[in-house]
């Protein structure tokens, strides 16, 4: 048995319908869910995310696996590296994980994009460090 935390994406709790349901799945297995809830769009800054997520660390350990979407992938990567916390898997799913994400995109789009994203791209030392603390990492 597990604990798990899962982190949602830019959109908000309210639109990540699959995080509920995968924390029910989980949580009838036996297993221990953290879903915390972080303001969603225009509100999401890198510094609020990490206040929120600090209420839960010390729930997160060596046998916990991050489950994250979008913007939580990259919250998971710096935030555990900041902190130093070791955990079990990371899952990333659909990650935001390049400033190439917005290209191709009509303009306004792609500069809403930027302004939600961009502040919450790692730096090189985070992304480094991540692969010391983890035991697995998954992108999907």
């Amino acid at each position: 048995m597990y604990n798990y935390l899962i982190l949602h994406g830019a959109s908000g709790i309210k639109d990540a319908k699959w995080a509920g349901w995968l924390k029910e799945e989980l949580e009838g297995d036996g297993n221990e869910v953290i879903l915390p809830c972080f303001p969603s769009k225009l509100n999401a800054t890198p510094e609020r995310w990490e206040d929120i997520l600090g209420g839960y660390k010390g729930s997160v350990s060596q046998s916990t696996v991050v489950i994250a979407h979008s913007i939580g992938c990259l919250l998971a990567i710096n935030y555990l590296s900041k902190k130093n916390l070791a955990v079990r898997a990371l899952v990333f799913v659909a990650g935001a994980d390049s400033k190439k994400f917005a290209e191709g995109l009509p303009k306004d789009k792609a500069e809403y994009l930027r302004e939600v994203i961009y502040p919450f791209l790692p730096s090189k030392g985070g992304k480094s460090k991540i692969k010391d603390l983890v035991r697995e990492i998954i992108c999907v």
